[in-house]
Protein backbone atom coordinates (compact mmCIF):
# COMPACT_ATOMS: atom_id res chain seq x y z
CA UNK A 1 0.00 0.00 0.00
CA UNK A 2 1.54 3.20 -0.94
CA UNK A 3 2.06 5.56 2.16
CA UNK A 4 1.31 9.08 0.98
CA UNK A 5 -1.42 9.93 -1.91
CA UNK A 6 1.91 11.83 -3.46
CA UNK A 7 4.00 8.77 -4.41
CA UNK A 8 2.78 6.99 -7.93
CA UNK A 9 2.93 3.78 -9.03
CA UNK A 10 3.78 2.86 -12.20
CA UNK A 11 3.33 -0.68 -12.64
CA UNK A 12 -0.71 0.61 -12.40
CA UNK A 13 -2.14 1.31 -15.46
CA UNK A 14 -4.83 4.08 -15.10
CA UNK A 15 -6.65 3.52 -18.13
CA UNK A 16 -6.46 7.04 -19.68
CA UNK A 17 -8.41 7.93 -22.90
CA UNK A 18 -5.95 10.42 -23.88
CA UNK A 19 -3.47 9.40 -27.20
CA UNK A 20 0.28 8.74 -26.58
CA UNK A 21 2.20 11.61 -28.22
CA UNK A 22 3.64 10.10 -31.85
CA UNK A 23 7.33 11.88 -30.68
CA UNK A 24 6.99 10.14 -27.40
CA UNK A 25 6.26 7.37 -28.40
CA UNK A 26 8.86 7.70 -31.94
CA UNK A 27 11.19 8.11 -29.33
CA UNK A 28 10.95 5.32 -27.19
CA UNK A 29 11.26 2.91 -29.94
CA UNK A 30 14.53 4.18 -31.00
CA UNK A 31 13.48 6.79 -34.22
CA UNK A 32 15.20 10.27 -34.05
CA UNK A 33 12.92 12.92 -35.48
CA UNK A 34 14.70 15.88 -37.98
CA UNK A 35 14.85 19.16 -36.48
CA UNK A 36 13.30 21.90 -37.89
CA UNK A 37 14.69 24.18 -40.73
CA UNK A 38 14.87 27.77 -40.10
CA UNK A 39 15.99 28.23 -43.94
CA UNK A 40 12.60 28.07 -45.08
CA UNK A 41 10.98 30.60 -42.77
CA UNK A 42 10.53 34.02 -44.29
CA UNK A 43 12.93 36.53 -42.86
CA UNK A 44 11.35 39.34 -40.95
CA UNK A 45 11.44 42.68 -42.20
CA UNK A 46 12.22 45.61 -40.51
CA UNK A 47 8.63 47.88 -40.42
CA UNK A 48 8.27 50.57 -42.86
CA UNK A 49 7.99 54.23 -41.87
CA UNK A 50 4.97 55.96 -43.23
CA UNK A 51 5.07 59.32 -44.66
CA UNK A 52 2.15 61.45 -42.78
CA UNK A 53 2.52 64.12 -44.77
CA UNK A 54 3.95 67.76 -43.34
CA UNK A 55 3.90 68.17 -39.28
CA UNK A 56 0.42 69.53 -38.02
CA UNK A 57 0.98 73.75 -38.47
CA UNK A 58 3.37 73.52 -40.87
CA UNK A 59 1.56 75.68 -43.46
CA UNK A 60 3.08 79.01 -42.23
CA UNK A 61 4.86 80.24 -39.66
CA UNK A 62 2.24 81.78 -37.84
CA UNK A 63 1.14 81.03 -34.17
CA UNK A 64 -2.10 78.56 -34.68
CA UNK A 65 -4.50 79.79 -31.46
CA UNK A 66 -5.82 76.58 -30.87
CA UNK A 67 -8.83 77.22 -28.78
CA UNK A 68 -10.16 79.84 -31.59
CA UNK A 69 -9.61 77.36 -33.99
CA UNK A 70 -10.98 74.06 -32.95
CA UNK A 71 -15.06 73.29 -34.04
CA UNK A 72 -16.82 71.03 -31.91
CA UNK A 73 -19.73 68.99 -32.91
CA UNK A 74 -22.05 69.14 -36.52
CA UNK A 75 -23.64 72.60 -35.91
CA UNK A 76 -21.00 74.41 -35.72
CA UNK A 77 -18.88 72.76 -38.20
CA UNK A 78 -22.32 73.19 -40.41
CA UNK A 79 -22.12 76.90 -40.01
CA UNK A 80 -18.58 77.46 -40.69
CA UNK A 81 -19.00 75.67 -43.70
CA UNK A 82 -21.62 77.82 -44.61
CA UNK A 83 -19.81 80.75 -43.80
CA UNK A 84 -17.58 79.94 -46.28
CA UNK A 85 -20.10 79.54 -49.19
CA UNK A 86 -21.04 76.39 -48.65
CA UNK A 87 -24.78 75.77 -47.96
CA UNK A 88 -24.92 72.75 -45.70
CA UNK A 89 -26.98 71.24 -42.18
CA UNK A 90 -26.17 68.80 -39.81
CA UNK A 91 -27.31 66.15 -41.69
CA UNK A 92 -25.06 67.06 -44.52
CA UNK A 93 -22.15 67.65 -42.13
CA UNK A 94 -22.43 63.68 -40.57
CA UNK A 95 -22.44 62.45 -44.58
CA UNK A 96 -19.53 64.50 -45.62
CA UNK A 97 -17.87 62.88 -42.31
CA UNK A 98 -18.85 58.98 -43.62
CA UNK A 99 -18.08 59.86 -46.97
CA UNK A 100 -14.51 61.31 -45.84
CA UNK A 101 -15.19 64.39 -48.48
CA UNK A 102 -14.25 67.30 -45.69
CA UNK A 103 -11.17 67.19 -43.13
CA UNK A 104 -12.97 66.56 -40.00
CA UNK A 105 -12.74 63.75 -37.40
CA UNK A 106 -14.79 62.33 -34.46
CA UNK A 107 -13.68 63.44 -30.84
CA UNK A 108 -15.74 60.54 -28.35
CA UNK A 109 -19.32 61.25 -29.95
CA UNK A 110 -18.83 64.62 -31.33
CA UNK A 111 -17.29 65.70 -34.82
CA UNK A 112 -14.30 67.89 -34.25
CA UNK A 113 -12.89 70.10 -37.02
CA UNK A 114 -10.33 72.88 -37.47
CA UNK A 115 -11.59 76.36 -39.01
CA UNK A 116 -7.99 76.76 -40.41
CA UNK A 117 -8.25 73.55 -42.33
CA UNK A 118 -11.63 73.83 -43.53
CA UNK A 119 -10.39 77.37 -44.86
CA UNK A 120 -7.86 75.70 -46.72
CA UNK A 121 -9.87 73.01 -47.96
CA UNK A 122 -12.94 75.07 -49.23
CA UNK A 123 -9.87 76.99 -51.29
CA UNK A 124 -8.75 73.61 -52.90
CA UNK A 125 -12.30 73.03 -53.75
CA UNK A 126 -12.95 76.26 -55.54
CA UNK A 127 -9.59 76.43 -57.11
CA UNK A 128 -10.55 73.02 -58.90
CA UNK A 129 -8.45 70.24 -60.22
CA UNK A 130 -6.31 72.10 -63.21
CA UNK A 131 -4.47 73.90 -60.01
CA UNK A 132 -3.18 70.53 -59.10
Amino acid sequence: MMSSPHEHDESVDTGSSRPDDPAVVAAAAGKTTRERSNESQRQRQPAKRHNRGPPFGDDNDEPVDIAGDVLLGARSIAEHISSLGFPVNETDVYYLHRAKKWPFNKYGVFLIASKRRLTRHAKEILRGPAAA
